[in-house]
Protein backbone atom coordinates (compact mmCIF):
# COMPACT_ATOMS: atom_id res chain seq x y z
CA UNK A 1 0.00 0.00 0.00
CA UNK A 2 2.63 2.53 0.97
CA UNK A 3 3.46 3.04 -3.04
CA UNK A 4 0.24 5.09 -2.67
CA UNK A 5 2.13 7.90 -1.84
CA UNK A 6 4.18 8.51 -5.10
CA UNK A 7 5.57 12.12 -5.97
CA UNK A 8 5.97 11.12 -9.22
CA UNK A 9 2.08 9.94 -9.96
CA UNK A 10 0.43 12.33 -11.67
CA UNK A 11 -2.56 10.83 -10.77
CA UNK A 12 -1.75 10.82 -7.06
CA UNK A 13 -0.73 14.49 -7.41
CA UNK A 14 -3.65 15.67 -9.65
CA UNK A 15 -6.02 13.92 -6.44
CA UNK A 16 -4.35 12.23 -3.59
CA UNK A 17 -7.70 11.81 -1.44
CA UNK A 18 -8.40 8.24 -2.52
CA UNK A 19 -5.04 7.22 -1.52
CA UNK A 20 -4.88 9.35 1.73
CA UNK A 21 -8.33 7.70 2.87
CA UNK A 22 -6.89 4.18 2.04
CA UNK A 23 -3.76 4.94 4.39
CA UNK A 24 -5.76 6.28 6.69
CA UNK A 25 -7.24 2.83 7.40
CA UNK A 26 -4.44 0.56 6.47
CA UNK A 27 -1.20 2.25 7.00
CA UNK A 28 -1.64 5.45 9.02
CA UNK A 29 2.22 4.92 10.07
CA UNK A 30 4.78 3.82 7.13
CA UNK A 31 7.81 4.28 5.21
CA UNK A 32 6.83 5.64 1.63
CA UNK A 33 9.31 4.50 -0.75
CA UNK A 34 8.08 7.41 -3.22
CA UNK A 35 8.60 10.32 -1.05
CA UNK A 36 11.53 8.89 0.72
CA UNK A 37 10.08 9.56 3.89
CA UNK A 38 8.23 7.77 6.24
CA UNK A 39 4.26 9.46 6.10
CA UNK A 40 2.03 9.67 9.08
CA UNK A 41 -1.56 10.38 7.79
CA UNK A 42 -4.31 10.45 10.64
CA UNK A 43 -5.04 13.91 12.38
CA UNK A 44 -4.43 13.23 16.07
CA UNK A 45 -0.91 11.75 14.78
CA UNK A 46 0.08 15.27 13.12
CA UNK A 47 -1.34 17.45 15.45
CA UNK A 48 0.78 15.35 18.81
CA UNK A 49 3.90 15.31 16.70
CA UNK A 50 3.83 18.98 15.54
CA UNK A 51 4.56 19.80 18.84
CA UNK A 52 6.97 16.72 19.54
CA UNK A 53 10.03 18.53 20.36
CA UNK A 54 11.57 14.98 19.56
CA UNK A 55 10.82 15.81 15.98
CA UNK A 56 13.23 19.49 14.02
CA UNK A 57 13.12 21.49 11.59
CA UNK A 58 16.52 21.36 11.17
CA UNK A 59 18.30 19.28 8.91
CA UNK A 60 22.18 20.61 7.70
CA UNK A 61 20.89 18.83 3.91
CA UNK A 62 17.31 20.06 3.58
CA UNK A 63 17.46 22.51 0.06
CA UNK A 64 16.34 25.68 2.25
CA UNK A 65 19.48 25.13 4.46
CA UNK A 66 21.58 24.96 1.25
CA UNK A 67 20.17 27.98 -0.31
CA UNK A 68 19.95 30.37 2.82
CA UNK A 69 21.94 28.83 5.39
CA UNK A 70 20.19 28.68 9.27
CA UNK A 71 17.10 30.18 9.44
CA UNK A 72 14.36 30.74 11.76
CA UNK A 73 12.99 27.63 10.80
CA UNK A 74 16.35 25.70 12.49
CA UNK A 75 15.75 27.16 15.62
CA UNK A 76 14.14 25.68 18.68
CA UNK A 77 13.11 26.79 22.24
CA UNK A 78 13.91 30.19 23.40
CA UNK A 79 15.44 31.12 20.08
CA UNK A 80 13.05 30.19 18.32
CA UNK A 81 10.23 32.03 19.99
CA UNK A 82 12.32 35.47 20.54
CA UNK A 83 12.74 35.41 16.34
CA UNK A 84 8.72 34.64 16.03
CA UNK A 85 7.83 37.66 18.20
CA UNK A 86 10.27 39.82 15.85
CA UNK A 87 8.27 38.77 13.23
CA UNK A 88 4.99 38.74 14.68
CA UNK A 89 5.50 42.73 14.94
CA UNK A 90 5.09 42.57 10.48
CA UNK A 91 2.82 39.41 9.97
CA UNK A 92 0.99 38.89 13.56
CA UNK A 93 -2.92 39.32 14.70
CA UNK A 94 -2.17 42.80 16.19
CA UNK A 95 -0.39 43.73 12.99
CA UNK A 96 -3.29 42.76 10.63
CA UNK A 97 -5.69 44.75 12.47
CA UNK A 98 -3.09 48.11 12.03
CA UNK A 99 -1.09 48.89 9.71
CA UNK A 100 -0.84 45.68 8.05
CA UNK A 101 -4.93 45.60 7.51
CA UNK A 102 -4.26 48.81 5.57
CA UNK A 103 -1.12 47.26 3.08
CA UNK A 104 -3.35 44.54 2.40
CA UNK A 105 -6.73 46.81 1.32
CA UNK A 106 -4.54 48.76 -0.36
CA UNK A 107 -2.85 46.04 -2.92
CA UNK A 108 -6.30 44.11 -3.16
CA UNK A 109 -7.32 46.95 -4.45
CA UNK A 110 -5.01 48.23 -6.86
CA UNK A 111 -5.33 44.29 -8.29
CA UNK A 112 -8.40 43.95 -8.37
CA UNK A 113 -8.81 47.90 -10.03
CA UNK A 114 -6.63 46.33 -13.09
CA UNK A 115 -9.38 44.00 -13.61
CA UNK A 116 -12.40 46.20 -13.44
CA UNK A 117 -14.27 45.52 -16.81
CA UNK A 118 -12.68 42.54 -17.75
CA UNK A 119 -15.14 39.33 -18.08
CA UNK A 120 -12.63 36.61 -17.87
CA UNK A 121 -9.47 36.18 -15.71
CA UNK A 122 -7.16 33.46 -15.40
CA UNK A 123 -7.04 33.93 -11.17
CA UNK A 124 -4.11 32.59 -10.41
CA UNK A 125 -1.92 34.20 -13.04
CA UNK A 126 -3.75 37.55 -12.25
CA UNK A 127 -5.24 37.85 -8.70
CA UNK A 128 -3.79 35.38 -6.23
CA UNK A 129 0.25 35.67 -7.48
CA UNK A 130 0.04 39.46 -7.56
CA UNK A 131 -1.48 40.01 -3.85
CA UNK A 132 0.63 38.32 -1.83
CA UNK A 133 3.94 40.19 -3.66
CA UNK A 134 2.38 43.28 -3.69
CA UNK A 135 1.80 42.62 0.01
CA UNK A 136 5.44 41.25 0.69
CA UNK A 137 7.41 44.69 -1.25
CA UNK A 138 5.12 46.87 0.83
CA UNK A 139 5.91 45.13 4.44
CA UNK A 140 9.39 44.89 3.21
CA UNK A 141 9.80 48.42 2.21
CA UNK A 142 10.57 47.70 -1.62
CA UNK A 143 9.33 49.55 -4.33
CA UNK A 144 6.20 48.25 -5.30
CA UNK A 145 6.56 48.07 -8.73
CA UNK A 146 9.23 45.48 -8.31
CA UNK A 147 6.23 42.70 -7.52
CA UNK A 148 6.16 40.60 -10.80
CA UNK A 149 10.15 40.37 -10.99
CA UNK A 150 10.36 39.16 -7.50
CA UNK A 151 7.40 36.81 -7.83
CA UNK A 152 9.05 35.22 -11.11
CA UNK A 153 12.75 35.43 -9.00
CA UNK A 154 11.23 33.20 -6.54
CA UNK A 155 9.60 30.77 -7.74
CA UNK A 156 12.79 28.49 -8.31
CA UNK A 157 13.14 28.77 -4.57
CA UNK A 158 9.57 28.07 -3.70
CA UNK A 159 9.98 24.36 -6.36
CA UNK A 160 13.30 23.70 -4.92
CA UNK A 161 11.96 23.63 -1.15
CA UNK A 162 8.78 21.69 -2.87
CA UNK A 163 7.85 17.89 -2.52
CA UNK A 164 8.88 17.09 -5.41
CA UNK A 165 12.04 19.46 -5.58
CA UNK A 166 12.69 21.74 -8.71
CA UNK A 167 16.16 21.72 -9.89
CA UNK A 168 18.65 23.14 -6.89
CA UNK A 169 21.21 24.81 -9.68
CA UNK A 170 18.41 27.03 -11.15
CA UNK A 171 17.15 27.72 -7.22
CA UNK A 172 20.86 29.25 -6.37
CA UNK A 173 20.87 31.27 -9.65
CA UNK A 174 17.87 33.10 -8.78
CA UNK A 175 18.84 33.40 -5.08
CA UNK A 176 22.68 35.03 -6.11
CA UNK A 177 20.09 37.12 -8.76
CA UNK A 178 17.89 38.24 -5.26
CA UNK A 179 21.02 38.65 -3.76
CA UNK A 180 22.34 41.47 -6.06
CA UNK A 181 18.90 42.72 -6.16
CA UNK A 182 18.62 43.69 -2.35
CA UNK A 183 22.46 44.66 -2.46
CA UNK A 184 21.10 48.06 -4.71
CA UNK A 185 17.60 48.38 -4.23
CA UNK A 186 15.99 51.41 -2.70
CA UNK A 187 14.47 50.62 0.60
CA UNK A 188 11.90 52.31 2.04
CA UNK A 189 12.29 52.42 5.93
CA UNK A 190 8.99 53.42 7.36
CA UNK A 191 5.51 53.73 6.31
CA UNK A 192 3.58 56.31 6.39
CA UNK A 193 2.21 55.72 9.63
CA UNK A 194 6.12 55.78 10.64
CA UNK A 195 6.20 52.33 11.91
CA UNK A 196 9.39 50.78 10.39
CA UNK A 197 9.40 48.29 7.40
CA UNK A 198 11.01 44.62 7.63
CA UNK A 199 13.93 45.95 5.78
CA UNK A 200 13.96 49.58 7.72
CA UNK A 201 13.78 48.12 10.85
CA UNK A 202 16.73 45.58 10.48
CA UNK A 203 18.75 48.39 9.06
CA UNK A 204 17.62 50.47 12.01
CA UNK A 205 19.03 46.82 14.53
CA UNK A 206 22.58 47.77 12.98
CA UNK A 207 22.33 45.05 9.86
CA UNK A 208 24.65 46.25 6.60
CA UNK A 209 23.10 45.06 3.43
CA UNK A 210 26.06 43.06 3.14
CA UNK A 211 25.40 41.20 5.92
CA UNK A 212 24.39 37.48 5.42
CA UNK A 213 21.83 37.78 7.78
CA UNK A 214 20.22 40.12 6.04
CA UNK A 215 20.32 38.52 2.86
CA UNK A 216 18.72 35.52 4.09
CA UNK A 217 16.43 36.69 6.12
CA UNK A 218 15.01 39.04 3.51
CA UNK A 219 14.87 36.24 1.45
CA UNK A 220 13.07 33.79 3.95
CA UNK A 221 10.45 36.33 4.58
CA UNK A 222 9.49 36.74 1.17
CA UNK A 223 9.12 33.01 0.58
CA UNK A 224 7.21 32.70 3.89
CA UNK A 225 4.57 35.00 3.29
CA UNK A 226 3.92 34.75 -0.59
CA UNK A 227 4.20 30.66 -0.99
CA UNK A 228 1.84 29.73 1.36
CA UNK A 229 -0.48 33.17 0.26
CA UNK A 230 -0.44 32.58 -3.38
CA UNK A 231 -1.85 28.48 -2.72
CA UNK A 232 -4.09 29.73 0.21
CA UNK A 233 -5.92 32.37 -2.11
CA UNK A 234 -6.36 29.87 -5.05
CA UNK A 235 -7.31 27.01 -3.10
CA UNK A 236 -9.97 28.90 -1.26
CA UNK A 237 -11.66 30.48 -4.24
CA UNK A 238 -11.43 26.95 -5.97
CA UNK A 239 -13.16 25.60 -2.94
CA UNK A 240 -15.79 28.03 -2.95
CA UNK A 241 -16.51 28.59 -6.98
CA UNK A 242 -16.73 24.57 -7.51
CA UNK A 243 -19.37 23.40 -4.68
CA UNK A 244 -22.32 21.59 -6.55
CA UNK A 245 -24.92 23.35 -6.27
CA UNK A 246 -22.98 26.64 -6.76
CA UNK A 247 -22.38 28.26 -3.19
CA UNK A 248 -23.85 31.94 -2.52
CA UNK A 249 -20.51 33.93 -2.51
CA UNK A 250 -19.45 34.59 1.09
CA UNK A 251 -21.20 37.80 2.47
CA UNK A 252 -20.01 39.33 5.77
CA UNK A 253 -21.58 36.53 8.11
CA UNK A 254 -20.22 33.80 6.51
CA UNK A 255 -17.01 34.82 5.35
CA UNK A 256 -14.28 33.55 8.20
CA UNK A 257 -16.45 29.83 8.12
CA UNK A 258 -16.44 29.66 4.49
CA UNK A 259 -12.36 30.78 4.79
CA UNK A 260 -11.80 28.18 7.29
CA UNK A 261 -13.79 25.00 5.59
CA UNK A 262 -12.12 26.12 2.44
CA UNK A 263 -8.36 26.11 3.61
CA UNK A 264 -8.84 22.43 5.76
CA UNK A 265 -11.10 21.18 2.52
CA UNK A 266 -8.85 21.66 0.03
CA UNK A 267 -5.18 23.23 2.19
CA UNK A 268 -2.65 24.91 0.55
CA UNK A 269 0.44 22.64 2.30
CA UNK A 270 -0.50 18.86 2.66
CA UNK A 271 3.05 18.14 3.90
CA UNK A 272 5.66 19.37 6.39
CA UNK A 273 8.57 17.41 6.82
CA UNK A 274 10.52 17.00 10.33
CA UNK A 275 13.49 15.13 11.26
CA UNK A 276 13.62 12.50 14.20
CA UNK A 277 16.09 13.65 16.78
CA UNK A 278 15.93 10.11 18.39
CA UNK A 279 14.62 6.67 17.92
CA UNK A 280 10.99 6.61 18.69
CA UNK A 281 7.80 4.94 18.10
CA UNK A 282 4.48 6.09 16.73
CA UNK A 283 1.58 3.35 16.14
CA UNK A 284 4.07 0.89 16.47
CA UNK A 285 6.09 1.76 13.52
CA UNK A 286 9.83 2.60 14.60
CA UNK A 287 11.56 5.36 13.42
CA UNK A 288 15.24 5.86 13.45
CA UNK A 289 16.58 9.11 14.76
CA UNK A 290 17.57 11.64 11.78
CA UNK A 291 15.12 9.79 9.54
CA UNK A 292 13.14 12.04 7.78
CA UNK A 293 9.29 12.21 8.63
CA UNK A 294 6.44 13.36 6.59
CA UNK A 295 3.56 15.17 8.63
CA UNK A 296 0.37 14.88 6.24
CA UNK A 297 -1.64 17.71 7.03
CA UNK A 298 -3.87 17.92 4.13
CA UNK A 299 -4.77 14.11 5.14
CA UNK A 300 -5.13 14.80 8.49
CA UNK A 301 -7.82 17.25 7.35
CA UNK A 302 -9.79 15.06 5.85
CA UNK A 303 -9.65 12.19 8.96
CA UNK A 304 -13.03 10.39 9.18
CA UNK A 305 -11.97 10.15 13.49
CA UNK A 306 -11.92 14.12 13.65
CA UNK A 307 -14.11 15.34 11.34
CA UNK A 308 -17.91 14.24 10.52
CA UNK A 309 -18.24 14.19 7.08
CA UNK A 310 -14.69 14.98 6.14
CA UNK A 311 -15.02 15.13 2.45
CA UNK A 312 -18.11 17.28 2.13
CA UNK A 313 -17.45 21.50 2.22
CA UNK A 314 -19.34 22.37 4.67
CA UNK A 315 -18.71 26.23 5.81
CA UNK A 316 -21.08 25.44 9.66
CA UNK A 317 -19.29 22.02 10.23
CA UNK A 318 -19.93 20.87 13.79
CA UNK A 319 -16.36 20.60 15.35
CA UNK A 320 -13.11 19.58 14.24
CA UNK A 321 -9.79 22.00 14.38
CA UNK A 322 -8.26 21.15 11.14
CA UNK A 323 -3.89 21.67 11.04
CA UNK A 324 -4.34 23.89 7.78
CA UNK A 325 -1.62 26.18 9.60
CA UNK A 326 0.42 23.61 11.26
CA UNK A 327 0.59 23.49 15.53
CA UNK A 328 2.87 23.48 18.02
CA UNK A 329 5.81 26.31 17.92
CA UNK A 330 6.42 25.88 14.25
CA UNK A 331 2.96 26.58 13.25
CA UNK A 332 2.48 28.70 9.63
CA UNK A 333 4.32 32.16 10.35
CA UNK A 334 1.37 33.90 7.74
CA UNK A 335 -1.54 32.28 9.36
CA UNK A 336 -2.95 35.94 10.39
CA UNK A 337 -1.74 37.54 6.68
CA UNK A 338 -3.05 34.75 4.92
CA UNK A 339 -6.44 35.29 6.73
CA UNK A 340 -6.51 39.18 6.23
CA UNK A 341 -5.68 38.67 2.42
CA UNK A 342 -8.49 36.07 1.92
CA UNK A 343 -10.94 38.20 4.14
CA UNK A 344 -10.29 41.12 1.68
CA UNK A 345 -10.22 40.16 -1.05
CA UNK A 346 -13.59 38.14 -1.01
CA UNK A 347 -15.12 41.26 0.26
CA UNK A 348 -14.06 43.70 -2.52
CA UNK A 349 -13.97 40.87 -4.98
CA UNK A 350 -18.14 41.13 -4.25
CA UNK A 351 -17.93 44.79 -4.29
CA UNK A 352 -16.14 44.89 -8.20
CA UNK A 353 -17.89 41.61 -9.56
CA UNK A 354 -21.02 39.90 -9.80
CA UNK A 355 -21.54 36.28 -11.34
CA UNK A 356 -18.80 34.98 -10.39
CA UNK A 357 -18.07 31.43 -11.50
CA UNK A 358 -15.60 29.07 -12.73
CA UNK A 359 -15.00 28.46 -16.61
CA UNK A 360 -13.75 25.26 -16.37
CA UNK A 361 -11.93 23.17 -13.56
CA UNK A 362 -8.75 24.29 -11.99
CA UNK A 363 -5.55 22.79 -13.26
CA UNK A 364 -3.13 21.99 -9.90
CA UNK A 365 0.55 22.25 -9.41
CA UNK A 366 2.05 19.22 -8.71
CA UNK A 367 3.31 19.79 -5.84
CA UNK A 368 2.82 19.06 -2.40
CA UNK A 369 4.42 21.34 -0.38
CA UNK A 370 2.28 24.38 -1.89
CA UNK A 371 -0.73 22.96 -3.68
CA UNK A 372 -3.05 25.24 -5.52
CA UNK A 373 -4.87 25.64 -8.61
CA UNK A 374 -1.65 26.42 -11.23
CA UNK A 375 -4.27 27.79 -13.86
CA UNK A 376 -7.78 29.08 -12.94
CA UNK A 377 -10.21 30.68 -15.39
CA UNK A 378 -13.02 32.78 -13.78
CA UNK A 379 -15.52 34.43 -15.36
CA UNK A 380 -17.57 37.78 -14.13
CA UNK A 381 -19.33 40.43 -14.77
CA UNK A 382 -17.72 44.25 -13.69
CA UNK A 383 -19.43 46.29 -11.62
CA UNK A 384 -19.24 50.00 -13.28
CA UNK A 385 -18.67 51.59 -9.65
CA UNK A 386 -17.42 49.31 -7.24
CA UNK A 387 -18.49 50.40 -3.95
CA UNK A 388 -15.80 50.64 -0.62
CA UNK A 389 -18.92 50.45 1.36
CA UNK A 390 -17.15 46.93 3.01
CA UNK A 391 -13.47 48.23 3.08
CA UNK A 392 -12.83 48.95 6.93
Amino acid sequence: MSHLIDFSDPEFMAAPWPAYRELRQTQPVHWAPGAKAFMVLRHDDVTRLLADQRLTTDFPLRAIRQLFGPTMLDTEGQEHRSLRRAFATFLGARAMTDFGRALVIDTVEEVLGRLDGTTTVDFTEQVAGPIPFGVATRLLGLPNDDGPRLHQLVQPLIHAMDYPPGPLDIAQAARAELTDYLLDVHIRPRFPSGHSTLLGSMVDNGLERTDPEFISTALFFLLAITGTSIAGLGTTVAAILSQQPPAPWPDSGMTSAMITESLRWEPPVHHVLRYATEDLEVRGVRIGRRMPVMLALGSANRDEQAFEQPDRWWPDRPGGRSVTFGAGPHNCLGLSLVTAELIVLLDRMNAHFADIRLDEQPVWTRSMGFRGPERMTVTWTSLPHPSKAGVR
